[in-house]
């Protein structure tokens, strides 16, 4: 096992060899990358994501926890809403600044073990997956994980290479705020504890300092878990649920691992493309980076592979989310490449192309797509629309304040984030799922149901409101040129018990 001195040493001397390239690139790079895609989504995505109207809805009534995750992406989610005055740009700006985040680190990491160039292919090459760009504007649990993932691996690393208390303090810290986006964080965190085993000669008290500070973090929302039932966990274990066979056993982690290297697949293209092919790998035994990097970023994907044949578990493809991170820089130091003069010039080439064609892929569909497929994606529906109409009806019909709207998370979630009134969201009107309000509070304050489907009151909505008066269906249109047919919303007034 290496001492700390030998690590510093290895992990430092690239940086020393290589100095031909400023870090200007890179920052230009950074900043043309949030001003992309976050312009990119205020011009073509003009309706809030189905998890962003979700993550408002949870986040402005400040809970601890809620019923599908723990409580920091709605919270920052409904900070950057506020800021802003409900504008949803804010959002799609949250959304760059965690990728920003993640980019950053990831190039810290990368300039003490590779160099300033290939620093900046580390993270240029990150361009080449859906999850940095195609996928982040719609701000959730997995967008903030890039940030999180990255700083814990940072944090890590730095800890067992250089062993200052402030770092074990940091990776304690952000080990805890991890968890606090998902629950998913805990397979990087597995995967860190096994690193730090491998290659860490500190006191034991460091690693115990940090895990301490990660627990008291974390602490809050696990006794909100507990007050709650652990509704958080069954959500996430029936989400995993689905039809079980012998066969599934392999098929659903088989088909994670095939949604992973599609992702990824477009990068590695270009990883060789910029390279060539690589020279013989190196023993990644004898190098410390290399072992570190290939435990965290292999193991939380082995150990997501295990559990779903082990326990039958059918994996969605978002939840790979922050799994690859680190992987350009694991091949750049695992495949050390030829050589090339013009190198920088390859980086910035391929990089202007990974831009283009990831920019390509989300307008299109966006633009065109209405003109091939008879239903628009969610994307281009007018939730402003709808929210402005219920809540001046409203308003006429009873004189006050909307205060509640109930429906499933799509539709009462466009009304409560662009009503001007800032409703509260009953979702499907059971407290279980908005334990904020309580039904004889939505019966006292009144309430707007909205539905689609049939126009009789569905049931759920029909037994926590008995009164309620259906009122005329709304036609909503989409934000396109083509002639789409629009969108049918049922919806219904719950009339305020009068003092």
């Amino acid at each position: 096992m290496a001492d700390r001195s030998t690590i510093a040493t290895e992990s430092s001397g690239p940086a020393v060899a290589e100095r031909e390239l400023s870090s200007r690139p890179f920052w230009i790079f950074l900043l043309l990358h949030i001003a992309l895609w976050t312009l990119l989504p205020v011009l073509f995505h003009p309706n809030a994501p189905l998890d962003v109207v979700e993550e408002i809805s949870w986040g402005r009534e400040w809970q601890t926890g809620y019923y599908k995750h723990p409580p920091l992406a709605p919270w920052l989610a409904n900070a950057a809403y506020l800021a802003s005055g409900g504008k949803l740009w804010s959002i799609f700006l949250l959304s760059q600044l965690c990728v920003a985040i993640c980019f950053w680190t990831v190039w810290k990491v990368a300039r003490e073990l590779v160099g300033e160039t290939r620093a900046l292919a580390a993270v240029v090459l990150l361009e080449g997956i859906v999850y940095y760009n195609f996928t982040s504007p719609e701000f959730n649990p997995n967008v903030l994980q890039l940030p999180l993932w990255a700083l814990v691996v940072y944090c890590a690393w730095k800890a067992i290479s250089r062993g200052s208390v402030l770092h074990w303090v940091l990776l304690g810290a952000f080990a805890g705020i991890a968890l606090l986006t998902k629950y998913y964080s805990a397979a990087l965190l597995v995967s860190v504890v096994l690193a730090i085993l491998l290659h860490s000669k500190q006191s034991k008290w460091k690693p115990l300092l940090s895990a301490a500070i990660a627990f008291c973090i974390f602490l809050p929302h696990l006794l909100w878990m507990r007050a709650n039932d652990f509704i958080t966990l069954t959500y996430a274990v029936d989400r995993a649920s689905a039809k079980k066979t012998l066969l599934t056993h392999f098929v659903y982690p088989i088909n994670f691992a095939a949604s992973q290297l599609l992702a990824i697949a477009l990068m590695l293209i270009v990883f060789f493309a910029i390279y060539g092919k690589p020279r013989q790998a190196k023993s990644v035994g004898g190098n410390v980076a290399a072992r570190f990097l290939s435990i965290v970023v292999l193991g939380p994907f082995v150990l997501t592979f295990v559990l779903s044949l082990l326990m039958n578990w059918k994996l969605r493809s978002m939840w790979g989310t922050p799994l690859w991170t680190f992987l350009p820089l694991l091949l750049l130091i695992s495949f050390p490449p030829n050589h090339r003069v013009s190198e920088y010039r390859r980086i910035r080439n391929k990089g202007l192309a990974l831009t283009g064609v990831m920019s390509l892929a989300f307008v299109i569909p966006l633009t065109l797509g209405p003109y091939i497929h008879a239903k628009p994606r969610k994307a281009l529906f007018d939730g402003a629309a709808m929210a402005e109409q219920i809540t001046q009806s409203w308003k006429a019909s009873t004189g006050i304040p909307l205060k509640i709207v109930a429906g499933d998370t799509w539709l009462a979630g466009n009304v409560a984030f662009y009503s001007a009134d800032r409703p509260s969201t009953f979702t499907e009107a059971n407290q279980r799922f908005s334990p904020w309000i309580a039904p004889e509070e939505a019966r006292r304050d009144g309430a707007v149901i909205v539905w689609q489907g049939r126009a009789e009151l569905p049931q759920i909505y029909g037994a926590a409101f008995p009164d309620a008066e259906i009122q005329r269906p709304l036609k909503i249109h989409w934000h396109t040129r083509e002639q789409v047919e629009p969108v049918t919303v049922y919806w219904a007034i719950a009339r305020p018990l009068r003092k």
